[in-house]
């Protein structure tokens, strides 16, 4: 069986503790023999793009304890 979790949101270059649930999920459900792929696009602030001065958007894909992300990250407008 495989699963694709889609969540609202993952740990990011900006962020490492974002939404580590998602994070502990995958891990447990690879832990108990299913295998499990992450679809995250994650929106990053402006303002933690210009506190951090570094621009680090566009796809992204890793492998981590056995599960395979792969992130989106674009820069959000902020709302008016």
């Amino acid at each position: 069986m495989h699963v694709l979790l889609v969540p609202i949101n993952y740990p990011n270059s900006y962020n490492r503790q974002s939404h580590v649930f998602f994070e502990e999920q995958a891990r447990a459900l690879r832990a108990s023999g299913i295998q499990v792929g992450v679809l995250a696009v994650i929106p990053i602030s402006l303002q933690n793009i210009w506190n951090q001065r570094r621009l680090d958007i566009g796809l992204d894909e890793s492998e981590n304890h056995g599960v395979r992300v792969f992130r989106y990250q674009f820069p959000a407008l902020p709302k008016m």
